[in-house]
């Protein structure tokens, strides 16, 4: 009985120890960023939560939330954190699904969404942009001046997320991965210090922020290399189901072309949704003007198309109307694989995805349940260790690669993802776990024919997913190198719960 009270004494102490550090981690924010702090009866704090992309986001609650207006905040805040080993989350624009990815329940949340300047480059400099703005921004800015800068392809996602996590470039293969475009990095390290990651300095930082997401400190500024964009081409074409098999023969002899279109882009989708069903759509992009570009010719020949939006138009325009499939507000899923570029291999895909579209799943309300592949051929990773470069800040004999492995691969490869959104929090366990052995199946499936890639897009990965111990064991071990020489007290493994941490 002793030993049963003594047990709930500890316990208690404990908590109360618990409970009084993170009163303190807040009120020692307070003291230092007095109108950056936000506690729970405060309207910022629950404008905060509202404006997550999922709802499994927002219903975390954070012991308080500081939104820094400037770089110096955010070196001020991160400096407190880390002396006081508080547990924090770090937010730039909140569109990752998963819940703790991007907040924390009882911690602290950085909300980084202030610090969302745009300044456009000019005589072939940068684009800077602050870690908390939109890709819809940076495009509504950068459109009328037929310039553009390679990001994503939905309006709302965060520059910062994205791009830390590599970024598969959706819109024109030329440029490489969205990581590869990035010619400077301003960061926030643990100890508080503001430094920039490029080519000449700090390299080894500088290719690790290409795909290691936040395990080195807070970037706030991402200075992104600027091109020549007017109009383009692109929209949303959607078929019968029936017209599948048509489509996938002509992704993957898309993603084979040799020579490949590097102005053009596609992404394939099937999906379910409680209100209309099974359909399936393509979304095209082609960076240049053209109507109809021969690199979709195979396409073309799939009718009858049950709608069409191909048009020529703006990056914004094309990025808005991605968005708008995926609207906020709802629980969301993403988990993803990568498997080598095979007809035979994509069907059984489609084919295994369609056998789990069956009750359990079609009786759950206002679902959306859908597979997705898009195209890594050559023409992408190719481009990950540029030989030359005219930005001020590259040096050709530096390493400027990204830390995503894919630079040496020769044949082209397909990203699979499965995403599903609905709404009742009843309905988790049987999303996940139908999403867990979907992926799971494929993996086996893939290994046994031999089609198989470790590659894990980050972004798409879901929370028990490895995607950086995809990278291989090179990449892994820089990251791991970087992560000490710019973070000797782990504060980014230990006090950073959110996000995929380094595999130590």
């Amino acid at each position: 009985m002793k030993l049963i009270f003594l047990s709930a004494a500890i316990v208690s102490v404990t908590f109360a120890a618990s409970d009084a550090l993170k009163k303190s981690c807040c009120a020692s924010l307070s003291n230092a960023l007095s109108s950056e702090t936000l506690y729970v009866q405060d309207q910022g704090y629950i404008e905060s939560l509202k404006s997550y992309w999922t709802t499994q986001e927002s219903a975390l609650k954070p012991s308080c939330i500081v939104k820094p207006q400037s770089t110096d905040d955010v070196a001020t805040a991160v400096k407190l954190l880390a002396k006081l080993d508080c547990s924090f989350a770090i937010r730039g624009n909140g569109h990752t699904a998963w819940a703790g990815s991007a907040n924390i329940q009882d911690g602290v949340t950085i909300d980084l969404r202030s610090i969302d300047q745009i300044k456009v480059g000019s005589n072939g400099s940068p684009t800077q942009v602050g870690t908390g703005a939109t890709w819809g921004d940076v495009y509504g800015t950068l459109d009328p001046l037929n310039l553009t800068v390679i990001g994503g392809r939905a309006s709302l996602v965060g520059v910062s997320g994205l791009t830390l996590g590599g970024g598969i470039s959706y819109l024109s293969p030329r440029y490489g991965f969205v990581c590869d475009n990035v010619e400077n990095y301003e960061i926030v390290l643990a100890s508080g210090k503001i430094t920039n990651a490029n080519a000449n300095q700090n390299s080894d930082l500088f290719r690790a922020l290409k795909g290691g997401s936040n395990n080195f400190g807070i970037v706030t500024r991402f200075d992104l290399r600027t091109v020549q964009l007017g109009q383009m081409w692109g929209g949303q074409v959607v078929y019968n189901v029936s017209l599948v098999p048509q489509a996938l023969k002509a992704f993957t002899d898309f993603n084979a072309a040799n020579p490949y279109d590097e102005y053009a882009s596609t992404i394939q989708s099937v999906a379910f949704d409680s209100t209309f069903g099974l359909v399936a759509v393509n979304s095209f992009q082609y960076t240049a003007p053209v109507v109809n570009p021969p690199a979709f010719a195979g396409f073309d020949v799939i009718q009858p198309q049950l709608s069409s939006t191909l048009r020529i138009t703006t990056l914004k325009d094309i990025t808005d109307e991605q968005g708008a499939f995926s609207p906020a507000g709802f629980r969301d899923l993403y988990t993803t694989i990568t498997f080598r570029n095979d007809l035979p291999f994509l069907t059984y895909v489609y084919n295994t995805w369609k056998s789990t579209v069956t009750s359990s799943i079609t009786s759950i309300p206002n679902l959306n349940y859908a597979i997705t592949w898009q195209p890594i051929p050559p023409a992408i990773t190719s481009k990950s260790v540029p030989a030359t470069s005219s930005n001020s800040y590259s040096n050709p004999n530096r390493d400027t690669g990204n830390s995503l492995g894919l630079e040496n691969s020769k044949t082209p490869l397909i990203l699979c993802s499965l995403s599903i959104k609905w709404e009742r929090s009843t309905d988790d366990a049987v999303i996940e776990s139908t999403a867990r052995n979907f992926i799971e199946q494929i993996g086996k499936a893939a290994r046994e024919k031999g089609v198989d890639n470790d590659f894990l897009y980050l972004n798409y990965a879901l929370n028990g997913q490895d995607p950086i111990r995809g990278y291989g064991r090179e990449n892994v071990e820089r990251l791991k190198k970087a992560s000490r020489q710019y973070d000797p007290n782990g504060v980014f493994q230990k006090q950073v719960p959110g996000g995929f941490k380094l595999p130590f």
